[in-house]
């Protein structure tokens, strides 16, 4: 069974949506820190206010292991993988034209 799974998930490794959702994680967080920690905003999204809240300063690497999780998970159904890519591709855009103001 963990044979099974390690194989699945290096397998999915391969998978170009999978390196596209982790690097805009990777951008999500840090300009949600530079929006946050650095300019005194506010998370709005209440299931990473709640993250921040819970885990404290170790809030990006809980994040980013859970929305990892989720990006694997994804990665064997292109459509729903890419759609996932799609809403987060929106909320970088939105706190890159945040840290623009």
């Amino acid at each position: 069974m963990l044979e099974t799974l390690t194989a699945a998930v290096v397998a999915a490794f391969f998978v170009p949506s999978v390196w596209v959702g982790l690097a805009l994680q990777i951008a999500d967080i840090a300009t949600t820190i530079e929006i946050v920690h650095r300019r005194g905003g506010v998370e709005k999204n209440p299931v990473v206010a709640a993250l921040m809240r819970a885990v404290g300063p170790a809030w990006p690497l809980a994040k980013f292991g859970i929305a990892g999780a989720g990006v694997l998970a994804a990665a064997p159904i292109p459509w729903l993988a890419w759609g996932l890519n799609a809403a987060m591709a929106a909320v970088v855009i939105h706190n890159l034209r945040h840290l623009r103001r």
